[in-house]
């Protein structure tokens, strides 16, 4: 109950109720039990049937009594009379009752799928974008997302392809992963669409953006899972894993139906850069190699020309 952090405070509630409930048990037990048989069972009557009832409790046979007390005390008769039979009968039926669990239940679900507040979509696209680029292409899909009647509000990040922000959308983060929009739905009363209606509703307007791919996942209840179905693949071999997840994904993407946002951690094309330097020029501008390679940075992740550690960081960030 005293358990720090977020695990404590996802755990927390367990012995709280526990407590709560031993409690009422109690209170109940000392104050409430009493008066209420006191009040029902109308305590110090003296009329004639109660006499009779209590003189054939004590001394006489309380099968003989009408009433619920009477068809307990006959049937507690019954049973002992039979106790190999009755003793059969209760393992029969709990034997029953685990068989009926087994062959018509439903499993066992630990957060019920109800209608979702939040939801969060992922962008992707592949190629060599641009920070310009890539905000253009997500702030598109936000224009089509407000469209959606329902929304309250929303939140867009945007991120260098393949970053990451925190909460994933699975274990596997495409590495072509560029925006991410945080929606939240108005509350049942106040839309006439259901919640999944609405993401629906956005599948079907972003599903002809091109070059973008937008996947949509409710808020997940509970700690995060990931998605539903993940396959993972291992070898010794490095080299043999690709051309059995193209070969896996080919399969889902064309002869599984049910299928939606398929994504794989496969290695995308990377950008190859080419430079021909002119070493009579280089030679004449009195250019060594150090000076090309500090040029080749320059174009591609940039050249470090110093660090700083922010106040809120434990490490030191590049300045390039």
């Amino acid at each position: 109950m005293f358990w720090p952090g977020i695990a404590g405070k996802f755990m927390r509630y367990l012995p709280v109720t526990v407590f709560m409930v031993l409690s009422g048990s109690l209170l109940y037990a000392l104050i409430f039990c009493p008066t209420l048989g006191t009040l029902f069972g109308k305590g110090g009557a003296r009329d004639l049937k109660s006499q009779e009832t209590l003189a054939q409790l004590e001394n006489g046979d309380p099968t003989k009594l009408r009433g619920v007390t009477g068809w307990y005390a006959r049937l507690l008769v019954l049973s002992s009379r039979y106790a190999i039979v009755t003793l059969a009968i209760t393992v029969a039926i709990l034997g029953a009752s685990f068989w009926t669990y087994s062959t018509f239940g439903k499993g066992m679900v630990f957060f019920s799928e109800s209608e979702p507040q939040y939801a969060r979509l992922s962008v992707r696209a592949r190629g060599n974008l641009s920070a310009e680029e890539i905000n253009r292409l997500v702030f598109e899909v936000e224009q089509q997302v407000l469209e959606v009647p329902g929304i309250k509000g929303i939140n867009t990040l945007t991120m260098l392809n393949g970053g990451s922000r925190g909460g994933g959308m699975s274990s596997a983060n495409p590495k072509d992963h560029i925006g991410s929009i945080f929606i939240e739905l108005h509350v049942e009363n106040e839309r006439t669409l259901k919640g999944f209606e609405i993401l629906e509703l956005i599948r079907e307007r972003t599903a002809g953006l091109a070059g973008i791919y937008v996947e949509v996942q409710a808020q997940e209840r509970g700690p995060p899972v990931g998605k539903p179905i993940q396959i993972q693949l291992s070898a010794n071999s490095k080299d043999i894993i690709a051309p059995v997840l193209e070969r896996i994904r080919e399969h889902l993407d064309t002869e599984v139906e049910g299928l939606r946002d398929v994504a794989d951690t496969r290695s995308l094309p990377g950008i190859e850069w080419r430079l021909t330097v002119d070493r009579a020029q280089a030679a004449l501008y009195d250019a060594d190699v150090s000076l090309a390679g500090i040029a080749v940075q320059l174009v591609t992740n940039g050249v470090k020309v110093g660090e700083y550690r922010p106040d809120s960081a434990d490490d030191t960030v590049d300045i390039r």
